[in-house]
């Protein structure tokens, strides 16, 4: 048998050498010319093996061929994972801008709308396009919001109600601040369509370190908050219409916070932004018909 060997590619890490069994003895040994000079002879009958010539520099020429491969390989590889991040960040870049010029041309035609409203009798349901907030239903329970409405038939609104218009009308001589909504602002005195709510309790002592001057506070502000939960836009209106904007009270600000029921919730189809804008359009013209003077401030929707 004669030594024999397989050339040995780099570029397939699963290739096998195939050697012959070299005596224990068997060494290589670097001559003087710098040439590597197998001495080993092989087991069999053949006797002497050629001597295996490979010269250094081919040695080092075929390491840096290889090496200059896989560095190719890695560089095409993050090459591409870098291209497929850009295009996705291009992609959601596109669709932010799309998103936002959507937004900004529908606001700013509705706001064309409504440029010219002076007082409530300018609002006018026909100028609502779409009543439902999902464009392709025909169908969704969404009332006129210009027309108030109350909540006699819920179990508490009544007695929420009833307690709303007796702290306008006999609570405090001179309020600052007077908010008005739904379950938020009802929070802030603790209470929930009209019963107290332990879980509201840290809201009371929130509101009355901001808001009470009276009681151990040293609040910067008087406020009254009037909110019963679960109204929408028509019935805070209803409200300000029957009772909770009494002639004894002249607040500076009217800060209320509405629209977030009309929106719909559980199974219940949801109102559109044009319907809700409406409804809080209303609402400010019924405060600035009754108190021109003060300065209202419309919360965004929570």
């Amino acid at each position: 048998e004669t030594l024999t060997m397989s050339n040995y590619d780099d570029d397939d890490d699963d290739d096998e050498e195939e050697v012959g069994l070299l005596s224990s003895n068997a060494l290589d040994e670097e001559d003087k010319n710098g040439t590597y000079n197998s001495k080993a002879r092989a087991s069999g009958k053949n006797g002497k093996v050629e001597p295996l010539e490979i010269e250094p520099q081919e040695i080092i020429e075929n390491i840096s061929a290889v090496e200059a491969k896989n560095n190719k390989r890695k560089t095409n590889k993050w090459e591409y994972q870098r291209r497929l991040v850009s295009g996705c960040r291009g992609a959601f870049i596109f669709i932010i801008i799309s998103m936002a010029m959507s937004l900004w041309l529908w606001s700013d035609q509705t706001a064309k709308v409504y440029v010219g409203v002076q007082k409530y009798h300018d609002l006018r349901v026909g100028d609502i396009k779409h009543w439902c907030l999902d464009k392709a239903s025909s169908f969704c329970t969404c009332p006129n919001p210009l027309t108030p409405r109350h909540r006699m038939n819920h179990k508490t609104w009544k007695e929420a109600y009833y307690g709303n218009v007796r702290e306008a009308t006999m609570g405090i001589d001179h309020v600052d601040i007077v908010f008005l909504g739904d379950s938020i602002i009802e929070g802030w005195r603790g209470l929930s369509f009209g019963q107290v709510n332990p879980n509201k309790a840290e809201n009371t002592r929130t509101f009355e370190k901001l808001f009470a001057k009276g009681f151990g506070h040293n609040a910067d502000f008087e406020g009254l908050a009037l909110g019963i939960a679960g109204d929408k836009t028509f019935n805070l209106l209803w409200r300000l219409q029957n009772g909770e904007i009494p002639d004894s009270l002249h607040p500076k600000v009217f800060w209320f916070l509405i629209g977030t029921n009309d929106f719909g919730h559980d199974d219940k189809p949801h109102c559109s932004p044009e319907v809700v804008l409406m409804g809080v359009l209303r609402v400010i013209e019924e405060l600035r018909a009754a108190r021109p003077h003060t300065l209202i401030v419309v919360n965004s929707i929570l």
